[in-house]
C-alpha cells in the first residue's frame, strides 16, 4: 500500500481510497475504521498539496487549534460571512451525493453511520429531485 498518513487517515494513492479512523467508535474493532473512496473532488485537492506530504494541514500537528473558529475566520475574510454548522453541512452534502450516486449501503459504509441516522439527520430533498 503506497500510503501517506494524513492525521490518522492513511491515503492509498494507487487504490484511490483512504482509511479513516473513528475515535468515536474505536471501542468496537468492527467500527474503529472504514475505507472510503478518494472521490475525484477530494483527490484533485489533495493532488494540489502534493502526494508526499504527511499531513494535509501542517499547522494542526501538535496544537490545540480550533478548526471551527479558523474556518469561520476564513469564511468571513473571503466575504461569505459566518456559516452555520459548516462541517455538519459538508458531511450532509457528501452523504446525499453518495446516496444518490452509489446507494444507501455504500453511503452508510463510507460516511460512517447507520441508515436510521442518515434518514433522520442527513437526508435532503433538493429542487432537482422534483424536476
Amino acid at each position: 500500500m503506497e500510503a501517506v498518513i494524513l492525521n490518522k487517515v492513511a491515503v492509498d494513492w494507487t487504490q484511490n481510497r483512504f482509511l479513516v479512523h473513528s475515535s468515536k467508535t474505536e471501542r468496537s474493532e468492527k467500527h474503529s475504521h472504514r475505507l472510503v473512496p478518494l472521490f475525484d473532488e477530494l483527490r484533485m485537492e489533495l493532488d494540489k498539496c502534493g502526494k508526499t506530504t504527511e499531513f494535509v494541514v501542517q499547522s494542526f500537528q501538535g496544537t490545540t487549534w480550533n478548526v471551527y473558529e479558523s474556518f469561520q475566520e476564513i469564511a468571513v475574510l473571503t466575504g461569505l460571512g459566518r456559516i452555520a454548522c459548516p462541517f455538519r453541512n459538508m458531511r450532509r452534502s457528501r452523504s446525499n451525493d453518495v446516496a444518490r450516486r452509489y446507494g444507501v449501503t455504500k453511503e452508510t459504509l463510507w460516511i460512517g453511520h447507520t441508515v436510521d441516522v442518515m434518514e433522520r439527520h442527513y437526508r435532503q430533498h433538493l429542487d432537482e429531485d422534483f424536476r
